[in-house]
């Protein structure tokens, strides 16, 4: 992995991290929609947030894209299938409206998709490490028919009642962490009463910044995690800079930005979520030089 950028100020070195700004999903998604807003000629709908990035869903906005809660009241237009995916049923239901839709599931999620509804054909009960109120994991948990047991810590697989089963599946949200994933997959390695099928699901990207955020976060005094305050990849990557005892804040652009937390710092490091603009990574930089 190459080195991350550095800028030298009079009192404070400044690190940005390589693999920052949108990852593969999220251009592909936005490529898409912003292709089909400029194309126009019939509404553009996207239920909830297309990316987890507030100031850029507000750009779609302006653009013409209309975020919505459900298809309640849609008549006609096209539904974005974000990069976060869908549950079956709501394609379903898109599709009996006589709505259009604009796939643009990402890759990673669409494996992740496709494993799960052939373990879920085999009989495999299914377990997921992830958030049960994120979007991707309510996607995911519709393609099972025989249900999904949603688990976010590895201290949950304790409370899981799994006497009788014979055979389980094992996947993860494409944002969770990799020590969480391997945790959950130790507990059931440990119980041993059942055929276990372990499939790493986690995006690449997402684990390229987890990697990148430990051994950044080592080497400074503070990190700047910048990214949408909902978004799930982002928080992960707090986490983990935490969890290297480095001081870290969240922050969703430069306006979050207090002088305090830079005083007598020497080595500030910076990592985005892939949901997260270039652009927004690059004011935060100019904010910081001008404090420095």
């Amino acid at each position: 992995m190459k080195g991350e950028d550095v800028i030298t100020l009079c009192h404070m070195e400044i690190k940005l991290a390589k693999h920052s700004g949108f990852c593969f999903g999220v251009k592909r998604t936005l490529a898409k929609t912003i292709d089909l807003l400029e194309r126009g000629g019939e509404s553009v709908y996207s239920i909830g947030d297309l990316i987890h990035n507030p100031q850029v869903v507000n750009e779609l906005k302006m653009k013409g894209l209309r975020v919505v809660e459900g298809l309640k009241g849609i008549k006609s237009g096209v539904i974005i299938i974000r990069a976060h995916g869908f549950p079956p049923s709501l394609i379903d239901q898109a599709k009996r409206r006589g709505l259009k839709l604009l796939d643009t599931t990402c890759p990673f999620v669409k494996r992740a998709q496709n494993i799960l509804r052939w373990l879920d054909g085999e009989g495999y009960k299914l377990i997921i490490v992830g958030d049960k109120d994120h979007p991707e994991v309510k996607g995911l948990v519709g393609f099972a028919h025989n249900g999904i047991l949603v688990v976010e810590r590895p201290q949950d697989v304790k409370r899981l009642n799994l006497e009788g089963v014979k055979k389980v599946g094992l996947l993860a949200q494409t944002t969770q962490s990799k020590e969480d994933f391997q945790a959950v997959a130790n507990e059931l390695i440990k119980d041993g009463s059942f055929e276990l099928r372990i499939f790493n699901t986690i995006c690449e990207a997402v684990a390229f910044r987890q990697d990148e955020a430990r051994n950044l976060a080592k080497k400074c005094d503070l990190m700047l995690v910048v990214g949408g305050k909902r978004s799930a990849n982002t928080r992960t990557l707090t986490k983990l800079c935490r969890r290297e005892g480095t001081k870290v804040y969240h922050i969703e652009g430069p306006d979050d930005l207090d002088p305090n937390w830079i005083r007598r710092r020497k080595r500030v490091g910076i990592i985005s979520g892939t949901s997260t603009p270039q652009r927004l990574i690059g004011e935060v930089m100019n904010r910081l030089k001008g404090r420095g």
